[in-house]
C-alpha cells in the first residue's frame, strides 16, 4: 500500500510539474517575421482610422503604484458632456479612433479607460501578456476614479470586459453618470469546450494547488501573427467579426508592438470572473441607473441569456439584440457597428433629455 501511495503521489506531482510548465509564463513574446510585420502594416495603413483631432494619450494614476493609459478628445462642437469608452478585454485604445470621431462628431468630448492587464497599463501578472486579474473590484474603483475626475454629464460605453467592469463600479460606487451603454456585457462567459460546472471546478481548485498563475486550461501566450502569411484568411472576417477591414485591427497591432499583447487568461482570471459573476447576478437590483444593452444574436465569447436575465433584474434596463451579429460587434460589418454606435447615442440624449428641468 505504501508503494501504491507513492506512486500516485509521485505521478500527481508529475501532473503539476507538467502543468505547470507548459502552462506557467511564456517569457519574452516572441517578434513576428520581417513578412508577418509588412503585412501587418500594410493592413493598418489600409484600415486603422487615426485617432480623432485633439487626441490627447496620458497616464492616469488611479491608486498608488497602479497607472492607467487614458486618451482625450474635445467634441467637435458645443459638448453635451463626457463619453467614457471602455474596451473589451485584450483590446488597446488604438483600434477605435473611427469610433472615438464618431463620438466626438456626436457632440461628445471623449474619454477612453484602458484598465489593468492590458493596453500601455500596468501588467502585474507573471506573464505581461497573460490575461491576469487580482480581483474585479479594483478595477471597478480604478474605473470609478477615473470617471470622478470629468466633466459631466458622464456616460459610460463599454465593451464585453468593460461592460462587466462598468456594471461592478455601478454597484461598488454608484458614481452620479447619465447611464450605462453596453455593448455584448461580460455578465457570463462561455466555457467551451468545457461545462461551466466544470470550468468553474478547474477554476477554482487550480489556486488552491497552487497553480493561479498559469495559464488557464486550453489557454496560452498570443499567437495570432501567422494570419499575415495568409492572404486570403485576411480577406475573410473572423470568429469574433465579420467585417476582414477590421476584424484583424487587434493582431496587426499585437504584431507590430509586442507590448500590447494580451493572449489567454490564467487560472486566477478565470477563478475571478466566476466570483465577479455572481456578484454581478445577487445585486443586480442594486443598479438604478439606466442601462441600455447591446446584445450580439451569435455570441461565442459571453452567455447572452445570462446578459438578458441581469437586464430584466436591475431598475431601469433595455436590451436589444443586433440581427446577424457576433461578439465583437465594434469589429463587425458597417450595418452593426452603425445599429450598436446610433442606439447608445440615441440612449444617452434621451437621458440627457430627461435630466433637463
Amino acid at each position: 500500500m505504501r508503494r501504491v501511495l507513492i506512486f500516485m503521489a509521485a505521478c500527481l506531482a508529475g501532473l503539476w510539474a507538467g502543468f505547470r510548465i507548459s502552462q506557467g509564463p511564456a517569457g519574452t513574446p516572441p517578434a513576428a517575421t520581417e513578412s508577418q510585420q509588412a503585412a501587418a502594416q500594410a493592413y493598418l495603413a489600409q484600415n486603422l482610422a487615426p485617432m480623432p483631432d485633439g487626441w490627447d494619450r496620458d497616464l492616469f494614476l488611479a491608486a498608488p503604484g497602479v497607472t492607467l493609459e487614458v486618451g482625450t478628445a474635445p467634441a467637435a462642437g458645443p459638448a453635451k458632456g463626457t463619453l467614457v469608452f471602455v474596451p473589451g478585454y485584450t483590446a488597446p485604445l488604438d483600434m477605435y479612433g473611427a469610433e472615438f470621431s464618431r463620438l466626438r462628431a456626436a457632440g461628445w468630448n471623449v474619454a477612453a479607460f484602458s484598465y489593468r492587464g492590458q493596453g500601455r497599463s500596468v501588467r502585474r501578472g507573471p506573464d505581461p501578456q497573460m490575461g491576469w486579474m487580482g480581483d474585479m473590484a479594483h478595477l471597478a474603483a480604478d474605473l470609478a476614479a477615473y470617471v470622478r475626475t470629468l466633466d459631466g454629464p458622464v456616460g459610460v460605453m463599454a465593451v464585453s470586459k468593460g461592460g462587466h467592469i462598468a456594471l461592478r463600479m455601478a454597484i461598488d460606487a454608484g458614481p452620479d453618470v447619465l447611464g450605462y451603454a453596453l455593448v455584448a456585457p461580460m455578465v457570463a462567459i462561455r466555457t467551451e469546450p468545457f461545462s461551466p460546472g466544470l470550468a468553474q471546478g478547474l477554476a477554482m481548485a487550480l489556486p488552491v494547488i497552487g497553480l493561479a498563475d498559469t495559464y488557464a486550461p486550453a489557454q496560452g501566450p498570443w499567437d495570432g501573427a501567422d494570419v499575415f502569411d495568409d492572404p486570403a484568411a485576411l480577406a475573410e472576417g473572423g470568429t469574433c467579426a465579420r467585417d476582414p477591414a477590421r476584424a484583424h485591427l487587434r493582431e496587426a497591432l499585437f504584431t507590430l508592438e509586442p507590448g500590447l499583447r494580451v493572449g489567454g487568461p490564467s487560472a486566477r482570471w478565470i477563478a475571478e470572473v466566476f466570483e465577479a459573476q455572481d456578484v454581478l447576478r445577487d445585486r443586480a437590483g442594486d443598479i438604478a441607473t439606466p442601462v441600455w444593452m447591446a446584445l450580439a444574436s451569435d455570441d461565442g465569447s459571453v452567455v447572452t441569456e445570462a446578459s438578458e436575465a441581469l437586464c430584466r433584474a436591475m431598475g431601469d434596463c433595455v436590451s436589444v439584440e443586433v440581427p446577424d451579429s457576433l461578439h465583437c460587434m465594434i469589429e463587425d460589418r458597417p450595418e452593426i457597428r452603425d445599429a450598436v454606435f446610433d442606439g447608445a447615442l440615441a440612449f444617452f440624449e434621451a437621458r440627457l433629455a430627461a435630466d433637463r428641468p
